[in-house]
């Protein structure tokens, strides 16, 4: 008996000694919760069209391995862009994978680039194809991949997806441009009735008074969720997709208005961030239509009898977000009784639960005709949105614009001085684009360093648009050899004078280079900037 039981234990203990590791390494009794997981979207730290996307799953047996590689798996990990001016056509961007750990939990993202030129190039950008507007809850922006993980003695793999609305991240974006980041932000939420109610306080200071008065608006938001302040021009609304109410675009949000002017505008002129005009065109607080909640306006009756010239920076101090303007009085007369009218727009976050909308037999009258359809029902997803608020100030003209020997209300001795720092090289190479980071840095390929010891935001200027040219900010066009004379400015504000600073560097095309190539008898002669020889060729030496 004794001989028969140690026989089993050791027939045993060897049975498991003998286990392939590979059976404990494939077995996970408690797979990640990969399943129905909503991705956080944000924007990455450059000042371009790039996205985040991060998942975070519980993983304590370690099961994600990683991810599939497109050899493994049809549709490997893409971003991809439903909306489009082409029915059925997509477009999609390659993404970039990270996976990570932190404890029991797997941490998994993806970066991808939207190219500024494809937003550009788009005809309307607020329409998703179909000419309906781009609306918040349009989730056309979406993202898919495969995880690796361990299953059934070998590997398996287990699908994550993602859904956002791309006028969100373009908020994100613009916000970021601007440098409001909403970091402190605890998002209200609509009232019972659905409407969004920022409550905020908005002040003017006049810091400086004179030919070029700065003045000083001051928007206080409790909830910190203010991200980008912007409003369209006071100009009419020729067409819009969307049937709201307003007939200025400056009464729009960039989502459902006119888009291709606020693209442009936001893009192209980062320092028109508000709208100033003389006369009596400000009307009355309208309240938004249903599909319109998130929208809190001050109509605007008519155009202003003039709109003034101006250039704006925007920055944050605790829960207040303050727009410092300079504006252009060449055409004022200071001895004017009337007022000057600043009308701002800004955008904050909200919160939103997600909402189910049931299906049913809805019949539509239209004259003496009707017609049934049926709908099967939707559900709108939750999360962050953004609404839209609009406001103005009224200034009287006598006390901004005074005669040139008026002395300026803000001594100007009493501000700092600043100085531009700006690291480039002397010469750059056609065709290319000069990409202009503004912090501290060290000049490398195609990219300039520049920023102010104030830490205050830098503005861009090319004074030979010829051979250099500035299509959207930060982004420096070469056009034909020459020199390149690029202008870099900061206006200052109540604590520092401003100040200009000039750059200069040669444009020119790069060399070519021709070398001879020989395999036997074979010879080919190569041109380039850098030139090689084809595979199995070597380069002839050149002899003295």
């Amino acid at each position: 008996m004794k001989k028969s039981s140690l026989l089993v234990i050791l027939t045993l203990l060897t049975a498991l000694i003998t286990v392939p590791a590979s059976a404990v390494d494939y077995s996970c009794q408690r797979p990640p919760d990969t399943f129905g997981k909503e991705p956080i979207w944000t924007t990455s730290g450059n000042k371009d069209l790039k996205f985040v996307v991060s998942w975070a799953f519980r993983d304590p047996e370690n099961c994600i391995v990683g991810m599939h590689e497109s050899s493994e798996v049809t549709g490997f990990g893409y971003f991809r862009w439903k909306a489009s001016t082409e029915f059925r056509r997509d477009f999609q961007f390659p993404a970039k994978w990270t996976v990570s750990r932190d404890g029991e939990m797997a941490l998994v993202s993806a970066e991808t680039e939207f190219p500024v030129a494809l937003l550009l190039s788009l005809p309307n950008r607020n329409l998703n194809g179909l000419s309906l507007d781009l609306q918040q809850v349009s989730q056309e922006f979406e993202v898919y991949a495969h995880v690796k993980v361990k299953e059934n003695g070998g590997f398996g793999y287990s699908l994550i997806r993602g859904r956002y609305g791309l006028s969100q991240l373009w908020g994100n974006w613009f916000s970021k441009n601007q440098g409001l980041h909403a970091s402190e932000c605890k998002p209200i939420s609509p009232d019972s009735r659905g409407y969004v109610n920022a409550k905020y306080k908005m002040d003017y200071k006049v810091i400086e008074s004179g030919p070029k008065p700065i003045v000083e608006i001051s928007i206080e938001e409790p909830s910190n969720c203010i991200f980008l302040v912007h409003s369209g021009p006071l100009a009419q609304v020729k067409r819009l997709a969307s049937s709201g109410s307003g007939g200025f675009l400056a009464e729009h949000p960039f989502w459902s208005g006119e888009a291709p002017t606020y693209f442009d505008s936001i893009l192209k002129s980062p320092n028109q961030m508000v709208q100033i005009g003389t006369g009596n065109f400000i009307g009355q607080r309208y309240v938004s239509s249903l599909a319109y909640l998130d929208e809190n306006i001050l109509g605007v009756d008519s155009a202003p009898t003039q709109t003034l010239s101006h250039l704006d920076t925007v920055r944050r101090e605790g829960s207040k977000v303050i727009v410092t303007t300079t504006i252009d009085g060449s055409l004022m007369n200071p001895r004017d009784t009337g007022n000057l009218t600043i009308y701002t727009g800004f955008y904050s976050w909200y919160s939103k639960e997600n909402s189910y909308f049931s299906g049913g037999w809805r019949v539509l009258f239209s004259g003496n005709t009707w017609s049934a359809r049926y709908f099967s029902g939707s559900s709108l997803p939750g999360g962050l949105f953004m609404s839209y608020t609009t406001d103005a100030v009224k200034i009287p003209i006598s006390k901004l614009f005074s005669s040139t020997e008026a002395k300026p209300t803000t001594e100007s001795s009493s501000r700092k001085n600043q100085e531009i720092i700006i690291d480039s090289k002397e010469k750059y190479y056609l065709p290319g684009t000069i990409y202009i980071n503004e912090s501290k840095g060290k000049s490398i390929g195609n990219t300039i360093f520049a920023y102010s010891d104030s830490r205050l935001a830098l503005e861009f200027e090319s004074s030979t648009p010829g051979v250099c040219s500035l299509p959207i900010p930060n982004f420096l066009q070469l056009g034909q050899p020459g020199t390149c004379v690029l202008k870099v400015s900061q206006r200052g504000d109540s604590n520092y004078n401003p100040v200009i600073r000039n750059v200069e560097f040669e444009v020119a095309y790069n060399k070519v280079k021709t070398i001879t190539c020989v395999k036997g008898k074979s010879v080919k002669k190569i041109s380039a900037i850098k030139p090689q020889c084809p595979l199995a060729f070597r380069q002839q030496k050149i002899r003295n």
